[in-house]
């Protein structure tokens, strides 16, 4: 059992020393693009930004991303609706049968 133990041990560092590099490579891929991605929870309402949003917004990563709101505030009106569909879209994969009220 103990080498089992040991076995999956190993199996799991692998795994997230191959999480950290992939996530290294992202963040250096969009640094040098100048692109960033961005995640919202629509039932916790909370939102995570990648280093390079907060850099493109010029925000402060140290601090929480803003609310979908704000976020939306800065999107291009003529892009707004397709930026809000897909969202909407992604989350009823994620949550389905939600409704939803963005204001």
């Amino acid at each position: 059992m103990e080498e089992k133990v040991k076995e999956r041990t190993e199996e799991l560092e692998k795994a997230y020393e191959s999480l950290k590099a992939s996530e290294t490579g992202l963040a250096e891929a969009q640094k040098m693009a100048h692109i960033g991605n961005w995640e919202w929870d629509i039932a916790t309402d909370n939102a995570y930004w990648s280093e390079e949003m907060y850099r493109i917004f010029k925000r402060d990563p140290k601090k929480l991303a803003p609310s979908i709101g704000e976020y939306l505030s800065y999107v291009h009106p003529t892009t707004w609706i397709t930026t809000v569909k897909s969202m909407i879209i992604q989350q009823i994969y994620v949550l389905p049968g939600l409704i939803l009220e963005l204001f």
